[in-house]
């Protein structure tokens, strides 16, 4: 096994991935099936509920963590797994087995699986027999929150590893994410399956259809994958090796193209100038992107809450909102005040029915001024040194946007009494992603200078779907025509009082939407990065005229 051995796999995402291997085992907890007694009964069932409260707690980091990096699928993987956590069948069956049978909650899991893996063993179609995973690794997450076990397995990950497993769970993407492994490959899995859509996400190699338990990892040293062709090279050559590093180069060469193409300057195939800035979370790489872009069209602020798992002071905030304008030059910045609550719960900590209706984005900061005044202060600072501009998110009513302003403007006045430098004429403003503000966008705009246009709030609250709620997705739909009513009312008042718009939703960066944005009257949008390319290629292939009809149309 010192030689080197060549493996045939499917590749099912593209990319060539070279370092050490790493072997995931999925371990057993040491579960021991017990019976329970009399009162016992009741205890267990709590016990049980307990362990749904916390692997609940854990979906909601993981689906805020991922929010912005992975867009409608990855969110629809989390959304999946907590519609599987409170599946009314599964908790029945679970709740069942303890009451009537007297199972300890951990038997009662691993029965009621069993029984789930049956039924779908004995489905015909190969991708919902497939789906069985997400069951599967449900219940594990259920295990392992019942044993209290904090096994770290990203300890024992090498660095920049090759991923091999027989199967790859949705929860097995997260946490090898965070450890940086480069590649995967496993027995079992195709190229629906959830894992590898968070791969192609991540732009990770992955190869399926390997025995892995044949593979004698402490004979190996290095592995090259290459997901594009299916083929695993255990223990490569030195020939193999510089052959695959100069691909590696190739494709990095082939992004870095890709990188440097859009740089231009987005224009339709018909001669319009379209603006694509940057949407920017703090721990993003602005780098590779930054002459490509016309600006940060959306930097999300509360990333930094998120990143440092703290409320940053005043002067914190200030060091990374110069630190954005030192590498935009005189490109604008604009800076969204912190959407906090919601799926991002990290400092508002009170438990909420409904968070996505509830205390967040300005509403908490209405009701927590001294966080607001906060920010604005370094906000304001800042704008000395730069063109800022201040967005305040999930505007549902004029009096919020008048009571912000108002606190924006004793802020200001704060600053002038301590001779502080700022922006005295800062461009203020407001986000429209809620439909009550897209309806009386004619009072908003006497107050703003700009607006931006969230299309992932809009069309979860016009269509009451939540966008992370996979058995809903079908109705998550960008091209319904009462997300496009309002987001062509919103265009065309914009243009009657000659007001600066654009779109900062994914629906921006999808290049099966953009003809609809661009015919409605869009003029400037802003996405993730990575999507600069495609995103400009597709522009250049529109024509005005053409978008207008198909708008039409839709409406």
């Amino acid at each position: 096994m010192s030689a080197e051995v060549i493996l045939k796999g499917v590749g099912i995402c593209p990319g060539i991935a070279i370092g050490p291997p790493f072997i995931f085992t999925k371990t057993t907890l040491g579960i021991s099936p017990d019976l329970i007694v009399g009162k016992d009964i009741t205890n267990e069932v709590a016990r049980y509920r307990r362990a749904v409260q916390k692997s609940h707690k854990e979906l909601e980091i993981l689906r805020r963590d991922f929010l912005d990096d992975l867009g409608q699928e990855g969110l629809a993987l989390i959304g999946t797994h907590l519609a599987l956590l409170h599946d009314p069948e599964w908790i029945k069956s679970i709740e069942e087995h303890i009451t009537d049978k007297k199972n300890n909650a951990e038997a009662a899991i691993l029965a009621t699986l069993a029984h789930y893996k049956e039924c779908f063993r004995l489905l015909k179609d190969p991708f919902f027999r497939s789906r069985f995973i997400d069951i599967q690794d449900m219940a594990n997450r259920l295990l392992k929150a019942l044993s209290h076990r904090t096994k770290k397995k990203i300890d024992k990950l090498p660095t920049c590893a090759v991923f091999f497993s027989d199967e790859i769970s949705t929860s097995d993407t997260f946490w090898t994410k965070k450890a940086g492994v480069i590649g995967y490959v496993s027995r079992k899995g195709g190229p629906s399956c959830h894992a590898a859509i968070m791969a192609r996400a991540q732009g990770l190699p992955y190869i399926v259809g390997i025995d892995v338990s044949q593979i004698p990892i402490d004979m190996l040293n290095t592995v090259i994958i290459d997901g594009e062709m299916g083929v695993i090279i255990l223990n490569p050559t030195p020939e193999h090796r510089e052959t695959f590093y100069t691909r590696q180069k190739e494709l990095k060469a082939y992004e870095s193209k890709k990188i440097k193409d859009a740089k231009e300057v987005a224009i339709t195939a018909c001669g319009v100038a379209i603006s694509v800035k940057a949407n920017v979370d703090y721990s993003d790489k602005l780098d590779p992107y930054n002459h490509a872009i016309d600006g940060i069209g959306l930097f999300r602020s509360e990333s930094i809450v998120m990143d440092l798992r703290l409320m940053p002071s005043e002067e914190e905030q200030f060091i990374v909102y110069k630190g954005l304008l030192d590498k935009m030059g005189v490109r604008p910045v604009v800076i969204r005040t912190f959407d906090l609550g919601g799926d991002k719960n990290v400092h508002h900590n009170t438990t909420e029915d409904n968070p996505f209706l509830g205390c967040r984005a300005t509403r908490l900061l209405l009701r927590e001024k001294h966080l607001l005044r906060a920010q604005l202060r370094a906000i304001l600072r800042a704008s000395y040194f730069g063109f800022i501009h201040i967005l305040f998110p999930m505007i549902c009513a004029l009096d919020e946007l008048l009571e912000v302003i108002s606190v924006l403007d004793d802020v200001k006045q704060e600053l002038r009494d301590s001779h502080v430098a700022f922006d005295e004429k800062v461009p203020i403003g407001c986000m429209i992603e809620v439909p009550s503000a897209a309806l009386i966008v004619d009072k908003i705009i006497g107050h703003c200078n700009f607006l931006s246009i969230g299309t992932n709030d809009l069309i979860q609250y016009t269509m009451a779907v939540d966008r992370g709620n996979s058995l809903l997705s079908h109705l998550y739909n960008p091209l319904h025509p009462a997300v496009l009513m309002l987001i062509d009312h919103v265009s065309k008042i914009a243009a009657l009082k000659k007001c600066p718009l654009s779109v900062c939703g994914e629906m921006a960066s999808d290049v099966r939407y953009l003809p609809y944005l661009l015919g409605l009257g869009i003029k400037e949008i802003s996405i993730h990065p990575r999507f600069l390319h495609t995103v400009k290629e597709a522009i250049s292939q529109i024509t005005l005229v053409e978008a207008r009809e198909l708008a039409q149309k839709a409406l």
